[in-house]
């Protein structure tokens, strides 16, 4: 059996912060081999195809393992995250200045990335805030509270029933959708609590995730869209 068009794992009512969590659909997150770490709720909820879900907070570049209930497989993976982190708890460099440590998806289902392919270049600080900050011109910012998502999609290359992934850098609070299909990021709506920022110079990637310049041909994505690139 194979996953409905959209099937998400999200926070949700009455789930307590501990290390595994099924929803109710059945699907269950875990952080693996870290059994002292808990999963939490994020405090931002994203409006997807006129659905709101609600982040899960992830443990700092802990490996997590999103399983299918029994009977069910998915080939592919959208990840919609951002920063949760504020200029009071950041680190200081030498120069006692804060800075934002690179955050990305480190490793996908053994597949390993960096920065430069899957840089989280979202935070859930004000312009102002991130003003302060002596790499703040590397990320993005709302004027309002601040609060903005990217998503990143993954093909997996053949169907499964579970996969790991993990982030490095700062804490990312996540919702997950899995497909059999190619996944389309287009019917995001809103985001709670702040509102998606539209970055022309924007970086473009391939629906495996990985960056590609302009001269790449297919189907691209860019500031959570899809588009035919020629």
């Amino acid at each position: 059996m194979t996953v409905n068009a959209q099937d998400f794992y999200s926070w949700e009512d009455g789930m307590a912060k501990v290390n595994s969590q099924k929803n109710a659909a059945g699907y269950k997150l875990a952080i693996t081999g870290k059994p002292d770490k808990e999963l939490s709720g994020g405090n931002v909820s994203f409006v997807i195809d006129g659905n709101t879900y609600k982040t899960v907070k992830l443990s700092n570049g802990a490996e997590n393992t999103l399983t299918a209930p029994a009977g069910k497989t998915f080939r592919y993976v959208a990840l919609y995250s951002y920063l949760n982190c504020s200029v009071e708890k950041l680190k200081k460099g030498a120069d006692d200045n804060p800075y934002i440590r690179d955050s990305y998806w480190a490793n996908i289902n053994g597949t390993a990335y960096t920065f430069e392919n899957t840089p989280m270049k979202v935070t859930n600080m004000t312009a102002d805030d991130l003003a302060t900050v002596s790499n703040g011109s590397k990320y993005q910012s709302t004027t309002d509270d601040g609060t903005v998502f990217d998503v990143y999609t993954f093909d997996l290359g053949s169907d499964v029933t579970s996969f790991t992934f993990n982030n490095a850098g700062e804490q990312p609070g996540v919702v997950i959708e899995v497909s059999n299909s190619p996944i389309k990021t287009t019917g995001i709506a809103q985001v709670l609590a702040g509102a998606k920022v539209i970055n022309e110079n924007a970086p473009v990637y391939n629906l495996a995730g990985q960056q590609v310049g302009k001269a790449y041909k297919g189907i691209v994505i860019c500031n959570g869209k899809k588009y035919i690139q020629k």
